[in-house]
């Protein structure tokens, strides 16, 4: 009978964890596109190709002819991780690859959306898509626009930032446009480069962008009452309006942002980031990087620990553990010279973590590869990076999704994880109390001590089990207890329960992460 209950225990408990955003969300980005139609005759290998990762595992589909994507690529898929709709950052497709925006219309009208009608708009992280908190059937799709085609501290700018509203209970589940092109801000802001990150409560998000001639960042709030534009953060150094990528890694302890413009020394920055209060903090600036030309990549390792630059003939580890950073980087690998058809070079551009947990760097020009760096958790060279690992059967040109991480959850503890996500079998009345069961489980994540502070009304006991409902640790708890401490360096990275329990009490669980 114990171990049906616990059985049952641990089928309601995934249930419960499956109401939390980051669990409903984590799916959201299995689905990618890339490639371009045929433009001229007897060409079979132009095309689009959808690059679905579900159940984690990357499968090719040919969709056939839809329109080109260049730098600029977002999607959305829906909590099971079937395509819900996708943008160029010209056009906004359905599922069925069919354009969603009224006819005569595109996203971001101006100078760039009239040269991009077909090829797709050619900048660098210029369009993201999120849920709407304030309604699960809606999504906001923010996007910039270039109005004029101004040259501004050495690179070109963009000058509106817009969003889109979508919502997917219209047109008998394929979505509809409800408003488009809205006016977020006005401005000069660094092209593309557009990033944002879930908030502590686990629900809203931050959402970040540049100005084009200062070491300035912009952020919004987006919460279930709408847009919250915050106080610009300002830092002095080296700046060069250009393309490149921003990140926050996967924990959201950190943003980043790597960019270089025509051959000229690049920079990167690397701050501390606080979910909390949508905050920066630098930790680490190389203003002068040696660059070997323009469209740069960056992308963190799953555990966050590792910093990738791409940066066209190399590419760069940087361990951001390491109380010298500089001095931590490492070359993990060189351009091999080859040439797709012996003419289009297959450089190190764009990266993207991926869901199966690998990075996928595109080049700069077009072909039929990608770069793959199959084990980015790991140090130096053993990270293997493979040049070329994927060959798509289609001409594609230098596209590099950009996603936020949705598997992040709410900073649990924090001050402001004011959302109740936490799993409990019984009805609880606060967020540490659950029918007597008073406890606070800390740090989470953790890397290698777990606290447990409680206090039981009688003898109970504790449990703690892992994703797949295996015992990691149980312990008889007596009265007047309140504080054990677990070693969880030795357990796997992932999502474990810990269920505290009495006789004649209700159950409490929490949910933990353990990452190294």
């Amino acid at each position: 009978m114990k171990h049906f209950i616990f059985i049952v225990y641990v089928i309601l408990a995934i249930g419960n964890l499956a109401a939390q955003p980051a669990y409903e969300d984590r799916k959201r980005d299995y689905n990618w596109v890339v490639g371009y139609p045929e433009l001229g005759p007897n060409s079979s290998d132009y095309s689009n190709i959808q690059m679905n990762f579900d159940e984690e595992t990357l499968t090719l589909i040919d969709i056939g002819d839809v329109k080109g994507i260049d730098y600029t690529f977002t999607a959305m898929s829906d909590t099971s991780g079937q395509l819900l709709f996708y943008t160029n950052g010209v056009w906004v497709f359905n599922r069925l690859h069919q354009n969603m925006l009224p006819a005569d219309t595109t996203l971001s009208p101006g100078y760039w959306a009239d040269q991009s009608i077909d090829i797709g708009y050619p900048i660098q992280q210029d369009a993201i898509a999120l849920p709407n908190p304030a309604n699960k059937n809606q999504y906001y799709l923010i996007h910039q626009g270039f109005n004029q085609y101004v040259n501004y501290s050495g690179g070109y700018c963009g000058d509106i930032m817009y969003y889109t509203l979508i919502d997917m209970s219209l047109n008998n589940g394929l979505g509809g446009i409800v408003t488009f092109n809205q006016v977020l801000a006005n401005g000069r802001f660094n092209p593309g480069n557009i990033q944002a990150c879930r908030h502590a409560n686990g629900r809203d998000w931050w959402l970040f962008y540049m100005d084009c001639a200062r070491l300035h960042y912009y952020s919004i709030l987006i919460d279930d009452k709408g847009f919250h534009a915050q106080t610009p953060q300002q830092f002095t150094g080296r700046f060069l309006s250009a393309y490149g990528q921003s990140k926050f890694s996967p924990d959201g302890t950190r943003y980043a942002q790597y960019y270089s413009y025509a051959w000229m020394d690049g920079f990167l920055n690397l701050y501390n980031f606080d979910r909390c209060a949508g905050t920066l903090d630098r930790v680490f600036a190389q203003d002068s990087f040696p660059s070997e030309g323009i469209g740069t990549g960056l992308e963190f390792s799953p555990n966050s620990r590792y910093m990738y630059v791409s940066d066209r003939n190399y590419v760069y580890q940087y361990d951001t553990w390491m109380p010298n950073i500089e001095a931590a980087r490492d070359t993990i690998a060189a351009y091999d010279g080859y040439l797709d058809q012996g003419f289009w070079g297959l450089d190190f551009n764009g990266a993207t973590l991926a869901p199966d947990g690998k990075i996928y760097i595109a080049n700069a020009t077009s072909t039929h590869f990608m770069h793959v760096i199959n084990h980015p958790d790991s140090s130096g060279v053993g990270c293997g990076l493979v040049q070329r690992q994927l060959e798509l059967p289609v001409w594609y040109y230098r596209t590099s999704p950009n996603f936020p991480n949705f598997r992040l959850g709410a900073l649990s503890g924090s001050a402001c994880d004011t959302l109740d996500f936490n799993v409990a079998v019984t009805p609880a009345p606060s967020r540490d109390n659950v029918a007597g069961i008073t406890a606070l489980v800390y740090p989470n994540p953790s890397a290698s001590n777990l606290t447990i502070a409680y206090a039981l009304p009688e003898q109970g006991e504790v449990t703690v089990v892992n994703a797949l409902g295996q015992v990691m640790y149980e312990k008889v708890l007596a009265k007047g207890d309140d504080k054990l401490w677990l070693n969880v360096e030795d357990w796997a990275n992932g999502v474990y329960f810990v269920r505290l329990s009495t006789p004649n009490s209700g159950v409490y669980s929490k949910k933990v992460f353990v990452l190294h």
